[in-house]
């Protein structure tokens, strides 16, 4: 039995590392866009919690005082959650398709 794989894996993942970039730029806009609220605190928290690893790193290499070596870090920064956020939803993706297999549903 020959296993049958995604003849185009490389589109998949462009895919999901779109996907994560959209969520990480509702995120910035929910932070931006939202009225004085506990929906907006709650949101700005979950932020702050999410992209806490990545701040401490990006004060800790000093980006903050260059400004073309801080755009770099915010760019890296933003490929780097967008692969992570790809990556979770990937994974839920994936269990949902295998629950729903496991169910006999389509």
């Amino acid at each position: 039995m020959q296993a049958t794989s995604n003849p185009k894996p490389t589109s998949q993942l462009r895919s999901y590392f779109f996907r994560g970039i959209l969520f990480e730029l509702l995120l910035i806009l929910l932070c931006v866009a939202l009225p004085e609220g506990w929906l907006s605190i709650e949101v700005r928290n979950f932020t702050i919690i999410v992209h806490y690893p990545l701040m401490m790193v990006v004060g800790g290499f000093g980006f903050v005082g260059n400004a073309p070596i801080a755009i770099i870090g915010l760019l890296v920064g933003l490929a780097l959650m967008a692969s992570i956020w790809g990556f979770l939803i990937f994974q839920v993706v994936r269990l949902s398709k295998w629950m729903l297999a496991r169910q006999h549903l389509s």
